[in-house]
């Protein structure tokens, strides 16, 4: 996920050409590399047949996106719920691999889109939310019982709502407004909606396999949790979350099951599934109450935040430092210590611009346009042309000479970077 004064900051620039890059992970296609097809990359690639005008980055799960300064969404990857947008369900092939326009949006101007395993979403101009792909969890947010849409639909509860950013988790979604207010949808187990559910007014459907044929243990374990589920209680449209305190939110961040949520003072608050201390608590208890990020944030405002699979980013408004927590046993926190609660990574020296967090592994923008690597380095996915954990940030050096990094983000276990 990218910080959004950042993605404000990219649109607001003017170059003449920008590249797409990828590496990591490519059984799914998400790299775009039509020559390697399904192989990993181990070091940043371009992906052909974009236009030289991308603005903006976007990772799923297994697929990846890109909007053009003119408004265009481009998507390319893993499609078997439809989450490309190309009006209808398809496996991996030569043409899932290459870049492609979202179809159903050709009339408006797309200015920022999020990603899941399973479904795709963007934001117009207008503010308006679309969404598409399928979801047996609700996180399609586009009403009661649906569960796939192969284009674009609007979603009708945020009607008369302008929407400032979106974020998507496995089975659930958050997205703030210009107003500042928080909604969350889909799959409400944990608490990562910021709100209790009562059965009776939910429809529940039995939980299928989605997306989750990944033969990764962190899969494997996942696949035997939904298992375990008799009936899962969903949220089926955007539904306002109340906030301990008066705040603004400006930034929204989704792990696998857990949620961030940043306010225009600074002030960074987490709900939902603590099982790795992923919320920056003292205790690893599942929370729906939404409290605020202690440790070493504490008493500090935050100006950028990322999440991945189970462990939680962010970037201090003052110093720029980047601090970490949650699950470390990919390495994915870079540094040594408690991961319980937010601790500064030392080995950044530049000022952080953004952060993104994947499966196991993590990124950081630094203001010198480059990229800090760390966590896990199977299937390529740190960029450093090597499969090696990487215990602290290290470089990504095999970028094309004077290329100035401008975005980035992570998909699982691929990513993605944008340069001029």
């Amino acid at each position: 996920m990218i910080g959004l004064a950042r993605r404000r900051n990219v649109l607001g620039r003017a170059f003449h050409t920008a590249a797409v890059y990828s590496f990591g992970d490519g059984s799914n296609g998400a790299l775009g590399h039509p020559h390697s097809f399904t192989n990993d990359s181990f070091e940043p690639a371009a992906v052909p047949g974009l236009p030289p005008s991308i603005a903006r980055v976007a990772c799923g799960h297994y697929h990846s996106l890109a909007l053009s300064r003119s408004g265009e969404l481009w998507a390319w990857g893993r499609n078997n719920e439809g989450q490309l947008g190309r009006g209808e369900k398809s496996i991996l092939s030569a043409a899932t691999i290459t870049p492609q326009r979202v179809r159903g949006m050709e009339s408006t101007r797309v200015r920022a889109a999020a990603g899941s395993g399973v479904v795709s979403m963007a934001i117009c101009e207008d503010g308006s939310l679309w969404s598409w792909g399928s979801s047996k969890r609700g996180q399609l947010g586009l009403g009661l019982g649906v569960t796939s849409s192969l284009l674009p639909q609007k979603i009708h509860a945020l009607a008369g709502k302008s929407v400032l950013q979106v974020s998507l988790g496995w089975g659930h979604a958050l997205a703030c407004t210009m107003d500042g207010e928080l909604f969350s949808w889909g799959y409400h187990d944990s608490g990562r909606l910021g709100y209790l559910l009562p059965q009776d007014q939910t429809l529940m459907i039995q939980p299928s396999k989605d997306s989750l044929d990944h033969n990764d243990v962190g899969e494997k374990m996942l696949m035997e949790q939904l298992r375990k589920e008799d009936a899962p209680i969903l949220q089926w449209e955007p539904k306002l979350v109340k906030l301990p305190e008066p705040s603004k939110i400006v930034q929204v961040a989704c792990g696998l099951d857990h949620s961030l949520a940043l306010s225009e003072s600074g002030l960074l608050f987490s709900f939902g599934d603590n099982s790795t201390a992923q919320l920056g608590r003292e205790t690893t208890e599942d929370s729906p109450i939404i409290s605020r990020v202690g440790g070493d944030l504490e008493g500090k405002q935050v100006v950028a935040i990322g999440a991945g699979w189970g462990h939680s980013l962010a970037v201090e408004r003052c110093s720029r430092a980047a601090y970490t927590w949650g699950w470390s046993s990919g390495s994915q926190l870079g540094r040594s210590g408690p991961s319980s609660v937010p601790k500064q990574l030392e080995e950044l020296d530049d000022p952080v611009v953004s952060v993104a967090g994947g499966r196991v592994h993590s990124l950081a923008l630094t203001s010198k346009h480059q990229v800090w690597t760390w966590g896990c380095g199977r299937n390529g996915r740190l960029g450093l042309g090597s499969s090696r954990d990487e215990n602290l940030p290290v470089l990504v050096e095999s970028l094309e000479e004077h290329a100035e990094v401008i975005d980035v983000c992570c998909g699982y276990d691929h990513s993605l970077l944008l340069a001029r």
